[in-house]
C-alpha cells in the first residue's frame, strides 16, 4: 500500500464538557476513498476540520507526507463544508476565479481550472448567476466547485450529496470515481449508507466521538452474514457445532441466523442438510446499513 497522504494519531478534541472528537487514529491513501460514518453529533465534522487544519486538536497530531500538517500544505487539501459559504451577491463565475487566484493559480489557469470543472459539474450555464439565487442543490455543486478546482492531493467532503436530485448525485459519485483514479485521497462523510457502500474503498465508524469500526469495505461487510433457513427437525446440534453462529429468530421451521466471525454461509448449508431436513436456504452479507447500526448498538451499550 502506497504512503499514507495524511495520517491522524490520537487526536482529541473537546469543546467545554463535550467530547467531539477522542483518540482518532486513521490514515488518507492516494487513490482511496475513506468513508466517515455516524450518528449526529458523532464528530464527523469536527474530525474533518482538524484533518483541514481549520481546528487544531487538543491532543494528538496530524501529518501531511510525515509532517505536522500546517499552512504550507493548505493549497493541497480541498475542504467542502456541510454549511453553505457562498458569496451571495458575488455571480458563480467571479466568485471561482477569486478563489483560484487566491490558491495561487495564474489568470490564464485560473480560467482554465474553472471552465473545467464547471463542465465537468454541469455548472456552466450558471456562471453568470448569483450564488444567492440558485437552489440548495446548485449551490452544493459550486461548493463542490470551489473545493476541488486546484486538484487537491486531498478532498474532504462534508456531506456532498446533501441537497442533490438523483441525477447531479450520479454525477458527483462519477466525479469521485475521477478523483480515485486521479491518485486523490478522498474522505466523504455521509448519511447515506447507499452511496458510502457504492464509493467507498475504506470505511471508519464514528460513535461519541470515537472510532468504533474501522477498514476496508470488502473485509468489514465480509465479517458478518444473515441466513434464512426453512427446514424440518431441530437446529440445536447445528448451533453447537458452530459457537460463531447466533440465532435471531426461530419460529413455525423458519430461522434467520447470523455469521460473524468468518462462518461462511456454505458451511452452514452443508451443516444444516446433515442435521435437518433443509427446505430452503437464502443468505445475504451485511450492508454498511447493518454494519452502522449495530456499532452504534455496541458502542450504546460499552458507554
Amino acid at each position: 500500500m502506497s504512503a499514507a497522504v495524511v495520517q491522524v494519531e490520537r487526536v482529541s478534541k473537546r469543546f467545554g464538557a463535550t467530547v467531539a472528537v477522542a483518540e482518532c487514529t486513521l490514515s488518507l491513501q492516494p487513490g482511496r476513498i475513506l468513508g466517515v460514518l455516524g450518528p449526529n453529533g458523532s464528530g464527523k465534522t469536527t474530525l474533518l476540520r482538524i484533518m483541514a487544519g481549520i481546528l487544531p486538536p487538543d491532543s494528538g497530531a496530524v501529518y501531511f507526507h510525515g509532517e505536522p500538517i500546517g499552512e504550507q500544505h493548505r493549497h493541497r487539501i480541498g475542504y467542502l463544508p456541510e454549511e453553505r459559504g457562498l458569496y451571495r451577491r458575488q455571480s458563480v463565475w467571479a466568485q471561482a476565479l477569486y478563489l483560484a487566484r487566491l490558491r495561487g493559480m495564474s489568470g490564464a489557469e485560473a480560467q482554465r481550472a474553472v471552465m473545467e470543472w464547471m463542465e465537468r459539474l454541469g455548472l456552466s450555464s450558471l456562471r453568470e448567476r448569483r450564488a444567492g439565487t440558485l437552489s440548495k442543490g446548485m449551490q452544493q455543486r459550486v461548493q463542490l466547485l470551489l473545493a476541488l478546482l486546484h486538484r487537491p492531493a486531498v478532498a474532504l467532503l462534508d456531506e456532498p450529496f446533501s441537497g442533490l436530485d438523483p441525477l447531479h448525485t450520479a454525477q458527483l459519485a462519477e466525479v469521485l470515481h475521477w478523483l480515485r483514479a486521479q491518485g486523490c485521497a478522498v474522505v466523504l462523510s455521509t448519511h447515506q449508507m447507499e452511496q458510502a457502500e457504492e464509493l467507498c474503498d475504506e470505511l471508519v465508524l464514528l460513535h461519541r466521538g470515537r472510532v468504533v469500526l474501522s477498514g476496508a469495505l470488502p473485509q468489514l461487510l465480509g465479517q458478518s452474514a444473515t441466513v434464512a433457513l426453512e427446514f424440518e427437525g431441530e437446529l440445536s446440534a447445528l448451533l453447537e457445532r458452530f459457537p460463531q453462529v447466533r440465532l435471531l429468530r426461530c419460529e413455525d421451521g423458519r430461522a434467520e441466523l447470523r455469521l460473524e466471525h468468518g462462518v461462511e454461509p456454505m458451511q452452514i448449508l452443508q451443516a444444516a442438510a446433515e442435521l435437518v431436513h433443509v427446505r430452503a436456504f437464502r443468505w445475504q452479507r451485511q450492508s454498511v446499513r447493518e454494519l452502522f447500526l449495530q456499532a452504534v448498538a455496541q458502542g450504546e451499550v460499552a458507554a
